[in-house]
């Protein structure tokens, strides 16, 4: 506990003090003077909601990915016309589906990260997850979403029933590694949260965290 706990003993020499237990932390004025902010700790409840809004966005990361590998796998556009539908229904599960799903990720993770004992880079597996999110965010921002919507404005541009020729081995191997390499950093980034390993960054601090209660080492481990 973060407050002194001081119990009075009836002795027969008269009432005296008894100092505070190990398992608390003595309160200082000197320490409370530095005015250092520490981050405010959700509650139990308040963590469930938090988990329960990650794991949603997660749903919408994997559940978008794996229906943009299923679309590149089974969908062949033979005309301008399936062209530009088949370039739509890609932009708009990304933009719309999975886009946000990873975003959402970010924030919930963020919380996460700011506001309960897991810290932001206190363990290589979070590192991991934060360079997977991240790099996952900048690829689709700067490459990927550009490229369909620059393929929805070439198909429009084309007559509908204008035929395309067939598309080359490469071409297909390379729409198909990169939206299953979507998939793929799922399922690696969902492994992480589950298994954690690889444990503490050397750069962890050794002791616990000020704000941290007693008990903050085995919420950790039951989450």
């Amino acid at each position: 506990c973060n407050l002194d706990i001081i119990a009075r003993v009836h002795g027969s020499g008269g009432a005296k003090l008894r100092a505070p237990s190990s398992g608390c932390r003595a309160w200082s004025p000197a320490k409370r003077k530095e005015g250092t902010m520490l981050p405010r700790q959700l509650s139990a409840g308040q963590r469930k909601y938090l988990r329960l809004a990650h794991l949603l966005f997660a749903s919408l990361w994997g559940g978008g990915a794996t229906s943009m590998v299923l679309i590149v796998c089974l969908f062949h556009p033979q005309t301008a016309h399936e062209l530009l539908v088949y370039s739509s229904i890609l932009f708009y599960i990304d933009f719309l589906i999975v886009g946000p799903g990873a975003g959402g990720c970010f924030i919930t993770g963020f919380l996460y990260a700011r506001c309960t004992p897991w810290g932001f880079f206190k363990y290589n597996w979070i590192v991991a997850k934060w360079c997977a999110n991240v790099g996952f965010i900048l690829f689709g921002l700067l490459w990927f979403v550009p490229s369909l919507e620059s393929a929805v404005t070439a198909a429009r541009a084309l007559p509908m029933e204008f035929p395309l020729a067939p598309e080359s081995i490469g071409t297909n191997i390379w729409h198909l590694v990169q939206n299953l390499g979507t998939a793929l950093l799922f399922a690696g980034v969902l492994a992480l949260s589950v298994f954690k390993p690889w444990g503490k960054t050397p750069w962890a601090a050794k002791a616990s965290r000020p704000h941290m209660t007693a008990g903050a080492p085995e919420m950790i481990d039951r989450e």
